[in-house]
C-alpha cells in the first residue's frame, strides 16, 4: 500500500508558496527561477506519465503508464489498477481490482516524508529556497533544446517536512528549454529508493470540471472503504 501510495501521491498539484529564493550559481540559478516563476503560475495541469519506483541498485522496473489532472489543490491521477482522487480536502485511493477506497485527510500529509512524493509540481516552484543546483549538460533531442539540471540539498540547511528537500538525496530534471517545462524528474531519495516520472502531452491553464476530483462509494458497487482519518 505504501508503494501505490507514494507512487500515485507523486504527481500531485497544490498552489505553491511564494517564499524567498537562495543564492543560486551563475549558469544554473537563472534556468530555475525561470521554471519555478513558470510553475508558479499554472492555475491547472494535465499530463499523461510514465513512472517508476525502484530500490537503488536493482533493475528498473516497467514504466507504468497513466494521466493526472491538477486544480488548485484537488488533483485526479490514473494508473493501471488503481486511482488517487482529491476533492481538496479528502484523498482517496482506489484499487478496483480489490474493490477498496482508503480515505486520508489532505493535513494528514503523505506517508512518504517528502514534498516531491506528495507535490513535485510546488517542488519545482520552490526549489529555489531549498537546493543548491548545477547545470549538467545542454543537448538536442528531437529538434528540441534540452538541459539536465541536477539539485542537492541546500548547504548548511536544516530540512523540514514543509522543505522541498526533505528526505531527498538528489534530484535529476531534464527540461525543455524553449517550453520551460519540466518533461522528466529522476530522484535518489535518502532511503535508497529511486523514483522516475516523465511528462508527456502537457496541457496548461485549461479550466478542469471539479467532477473529475469527486469520488463516490455509491458509484462503485460492493467497494470497501477503509477510512484513515483522524
Amino acid at each position: 500500500m505504501m508503494y501505490v501510495r507514494c507512487i500515485l501521491a507523486a504527481m500531485l498539484l497544490t498552489l505553491p508558496s511564494l517564499l524567498p529564493a537562495k543564492p543560486l550559481d551563475a549558469r544554473s540559478g537563472p534556468i530555475l527561477n525561470a521554471l519555478a516563476t513558470r510553475y508558479r503560475s499554472y492555475t491547472s495541469f494535465s499530463a499523461e506519465v510514465r513512472t517508476y519506483m525502484v530500490q537503488e541498485g536493482t533493475q528498473n522496473p516497467p514504466l507504468q503508464t497513466g494521466k493526472v489532472q491538477y486544480q488548485g489543490n484537488k488533483y485526479r491521477v490514473t494508473l493501471p489498477g488503481m486511482e488517487l482522487i482529491c476533492d481538496g480536502q479528502k484523498i482517496y485511493q482506489y484499487l478496483p481490482q480489490v474493490k477498496e477506497v482508503n480515505v486520508s485527510l489532505v493535513s494528514q500529509g503523505d506517508p512518504g516524508g517528502s514534498l516531491l512524493m506528495s507535490s513535485p509540481m510546488e517542488f519545482i516552484a520552490r526549489s529555489t529556497r531549498d537546493f543548491d543546483t548545477r547545470l549538467l549538460k545542454t543537448y538536442q533531442e528531437a529538434g528540441r533544446n534540452m538541459l539536465e539540471l541536477e539539485l542537492t540539498p541546500a548547504s548548511g540547511a536544516s530540512p523540514s517536512v514543509e522543505s522541498a528537500s526533505s528526505n531527498i538525496t538528489k534530484v535529476v530534471l531534464k527540461v525543455d528549454q524553449q517550453r520551460i517545462q519540466v518533461l522528466s524528474m529522476n530522484a535518489l531519495m535518502q532511503n535508497g529508493v529511486r523514483f522516475y516520472v516523465e511528462f508527456s502531452r502537457i496541457q496548461v491553464n485549461l479550466p478542469i470540471k471539479d467532477t473529475e476530483f469527486l469520488f463516490r462509494p455509491q458509484d462503485h458497487p460492493g467497494v470497501e472503504v477503509i477510512d484513515l482519518t483522524y
